[in-house]
């Protein structure tokens, strides 16, 4: 294995599991193991397990912002249908995983932010960051006489973003698209129709 993508395995390997089974149930040596690198060398790049997670949470929104990107910066349909399509498709992607896994990030909001403050600057950091995306497409919506000209883009947006990780926390516990299929509808069918 090359020196120099040890790092970015980590990221990526050590990133599947604390994904999957969250920050304290998940150990440096299994991080070290899953990436096939000694447990030492965790050390050479990441000064601690909780420096390693936010970086990890840093590749995770970077690859997620990206995919929402891609998705809405196309001419088909309207600003609101590529934001319902964006939606729709997160909800395939959870399905797809088995509803086990849940948000990266609100699973680590849920597990640290109330008590690591070094985390709470990171998440707030990156919901505002996933809120930008949202935001962006809903005032291209409204600039193109989509949705109410008196709606509030941003405040609209931040409570979208609330229900969003609402719906994904209950469909991870009951294994059910429902809370999440639900969302899609009131938002688009009430809220902004």
């Amino acid at each position: 294995m090359v020196r120099g993508k040890n790092r970015d395995i980590l990221i990526e390997k050590g990133g599947e599991l604390l994904h999957a089974k969250g920050y304290d149930a998940t150990g440096v040596s299994e991080i070290t193991g899953a990436a096939g690198v000694p447990k030492g060398s965790f050390y050479n790049y990441f000064a601690s397990k909780e420096a390693f997670a936010l970086e990890v949470l840093e590749h995770y929104v970077s690859g997620a912002i990206d995919m929402m990107e891609s998705m809405l910066n196309t001419t088909d349909g309207t600003h609101l249908e590529r934001l319902r399509g964006l939606y729709l498709q997160l909800v395939a992607v959870q399905s797809g995983e088995h509803l086990t896994r849940g948000c990266m990030i609100g699973n680590l909001c849920q597990e640290l932010a109330g008590r690591d403050d070094a985390f709470q600057p990171a998440i707030r950091q990156t919901m505002r960051r996933m809120r930008q995306v949202v935001e962006n497409e809903l005032a291209l919506a409204q600039a193109a006489g989509e949705i109410d000209p008196d709606i509030d883009v941003a405040e609209t947006t931040a409570f979208i973003s609330d229900a969003w990780q609402g719906a994904q926390m209950r469909a991870k516990a009951s294994r059910d698209t429902a809370p999440m299929e639900s969302f899609v509808t009131h938002v688009f069918d009430r809220i902004l129709a």
